[in-house]
């Protein structure tokens, strides 16, 4: 089955400012850092008008998966992780696409490019918790959703992201992908876990190991690794 989410940038702006301070060093409470706060806060400012925040998701079944990956409508997608996740537990596997929308370059200060960069992070971050809320709502019994498992990430391979898209068409949603890079910049693609055992999702700790075939200069961004911190 396939859903168009449409997320409430509104709703998701707390979420979005905690993930900002977590990113930035930037705390509310701190007094010395007010002209720096306005500064960061006039960026937000900026970006709002232009933010679209928005998903394409699509459900399946346990039955594609496997100890060594998923397998979807011929495409594999290897991911030596999931041999730890008991497949029973499993409620459903969702493949998905979101993006913020596209995002305006900014003309101004290295600084302010900064910024808006940042706030770009933090609301992928915030429009993913609430897409695993909603996915969560979907069932009737019990379900806990995992964090994404996303090509670049959990030793699948960067390379499976065209193919991914060959699953999601993320042009419904205005995402492209180009030589493994997804436009708008702040977008986000790959697979949802819902499971019947919130400790299922341990299946996912401590394995930054098998973040090798993504970016090391991403592990700044990474919400897991800011949870074990």
């Amino acid at each position: 089955m396939k859903r168009l989410v449409h997320i409430d940038r509104n709703e998701i702006d707390t979420a979005a400012e905690n993930y900002f301070q977590d990113i930035s060093g930037l705390k509310i409470n701190e007094p010395d850092d007010s002209l720096m706060r306005k500064d960061a806060y006039a960026a937000r400012d900026k970006l709002c008008a232009y933010m679209k925040p928005g998903a394409l998701v699509r459900s399946f079944g346990r039955e594609i998966v496997s100890d060594s990956g998923l397998y979807i409508e011929g495409h594999s997608f290897p991911c030596g992780i999931l041999a730890s996740l008991e497949k029973d537990d499993i409620l459903a596997v969702y493949a998905f696409v979101f993006t913020v929308g596209e995002l305006p370059q900014s003309s101004q200060s290295i600084v302010e490019s900064l910024y808006a960069d940042l706030w770009g992070t933090a609301y992928v971050n915030a429009a993913g918790d609430a897409l695993r809320i909603y996915l969560r709502q979907l069932h009737t019994e019990p379900a806990y959703v995992s964090t994404p498992i996303s090509p670049g990430l959990y030793d699948m391979d960067i390379k499976k992201i065209s193919e991914l898209f060959q699953i999601v068409d993320g042009s419904e949603i205005g995402v492209y992908v180009r030589d493994f890079m997804m436009s708008p910049l702040k977008s986000c693609a790959g697979f949802y876990f819902a499971v019947k055992n919130e400790a299922q999702l341990n299946f996912l700790n401590g394995r930054c190991s098998y973040c090798h075939k993504g970016s090391s200069g991403s592990c700044v961004f990474c919400c897991h690794q800011q949870k074990l911190a």
